[in-house]
């Protein structure tokens, strides 16, 4: 019988070690170079929020240094929260301050106001991430799991199976700002993002063939006649357990069907799977997220009722939720010291930070949209469905890329006067 566990330095599977583990994620919220001061007078309404832990001040954050009274090794403050060990305060203060502001004006994803916890958390966690790296003058590290395929209902949503001008606008976004930290901090700043696609393609009806072609033609092909990203790497979980002999995993399935991707994904789920864990958050936003999205984007037999529908996607996004507890887990492994980023929308506590690929606030992700292009410069991210009532009102027209041959985006017509203010604002 395979085994599988887990301790502070490995994780062994069969009795061999498959790598080191950083045990970050399970020294506590902010980890242990982190210590707060406690005030009751707040601490009941960051509960009601949903926030992990208090903003000592409530101000925005104020870095400092200082000196540690009890062994006069130098201190880096943020607020009234210390990080010690840092032997250039000033300078860690610098650049770690840049950064929170950076990413909170440019990247983060904004909860509502009633949600969000970055004021009063989250920037405690994300600074006490960075700082290492800063610290050591090395590259800040950020890690995505994101990009899976385009979303199977390309009547009301996507264009089609490949990327388009929604991905190439998502993937800007995160680019310019990678780039932009290098003006602060000269060692950068650079993101790995992990495509899911083969985690979940069996469960949401794309092949697998689609996957890679679509993931293919974001790393080798988008940005091509530009000499590519500079900032960003592409993975996937093929790369994850090329190194695993998947013949050797018991993942009781059999059968000609059941290929290697198939085989990987079980391996997955051999591997990293944590029962436990995916039960415990079967009832979060982030299942109910899944449920929503199978409804709209799976296909459906003609006359097939709503209860029906409703419970078949109940039962897969189950199993989809036990696949993203184990696909967590595999980007804990291999990423332990990364800064975690997500696509979901979180309450900014950490540790994971949700960010924002839209241009538009709260908008969808770039495999579940398309982009609309306004007369003054503006961009959305929309369903095709509200495209396609746009362009039969007369206000935009679809247009094809150049160089690919294929329908890119939606562009505003001269002769339209609809803004876009009114077209996000309706959409919300």
């Amino acid at each position: 019988m395979n085994s599988y566990k887990e301790n502070s330095k490995d994780i062994v599977y069969n009795g061999s070690s498959i790598g080191v583990k950083n045990d970050v994620s399970y020294q506590g919220f902010l980890g242990s170079s982190f210590f707060y001061s406690s005030f009751k007078q707040v601490l009941n309404l960051f509960q009601k929020k949903g926030c992990s832990e208090p903003n000592i001040s409530g101000e925005l954050p104020v870095l400092s240094s200082s000196t540690s009274t009890s062994s006069n090794s130098p201190v880096l403050y943020l607020d009234n929260i210390a990080i010690n060990d840092c032997n250039t305060p000033d300078r860690c203060g610098h650049v770690v301050q840049r950064f929170l502001e950076h990413f909170d004006a440019e990247l983060r994803y904004h909860s509502k106001p009633l949600v969000d916890c970055y004021s009063e958390s989250g920037k405690y966690a994300l600074a006490s991430k960075i700082h290492p790296f800063v610290c050591a003058l090395e590259p800040i590290l950020m890690v995505l799991p994101a990009f899976p395929c385009k979303s199977p209902n390309n009547r009301d949503k996507v264009l089609g199976v490949l990327p388009d001008r929604t991905e190439e606008l998502g993937l800007l976004r995160i680019e310019s700002f990678c780039a932009d930290v290098a003006q602060y901090y000269p060692q950068g700043c650079q993101l790995t993002i992990v495509s899911d696609g083969r985690v979940f393609a069996d469960l949401i009806g794309v092949k697998d063939e689609l996957v890679s072609v679509y993931n293919n033609f974001l790393e080798f092909t988008l940005f091509k006649s530009r000499g590519g990203l500079k900032h960003i790497i592409f993975r996937s979980l093929d790369d994850h357990l090329a190194a695993i002999n998947i013949d050797d995993l018991e993942v009781g399935q059999a059968g000609e069907n059941f290929d290697i991707h198939d085989k990987r994904r079980a391996g997955l789920m051999e591997i990293f799977t944590d029962a436990d864990k995916a039960e415990a958050i079967s009832n979060t936003m982030v299942n109910l997220g899944f449920v929503r999205y199978l409804e709209e984007d799976l296909v459906w037999p003609a006359g097939m009722s709503k209860t029906k529908k409703k419970k078949e996607c109940r039962q897969i996004a189950r199993k989809m939720m036990e696949r993203n507890v184990a696909f967590s887990r595999l980007c804990e492994h291999h990423y332990p010291t990364h800064l975690r980023l997500s696509i979901h929308g979180y309450n900014s506590s950490g540790p994971k930070f949700p960010i924002q690929m839209s241009p538009n606030l709260r908008g969808p992700t770039p495999w579940h949209s398309v982009c609309l292009e306004f007369k003054d410069g503006k961009t959305a991210f929309v369903k095709r469905k509200v495209a396609a009532q746009l362009v039969k009102d007369g206000d935009f027209e679809l247009y094809e890329h150049p160089e690919f041959k294929r329908p890119w985006g939606f562009r505003q017509l001269e002769s339209s006067y609809i803004d876009f203010e009114s077209v996000v604002t309706k959409i919300l």
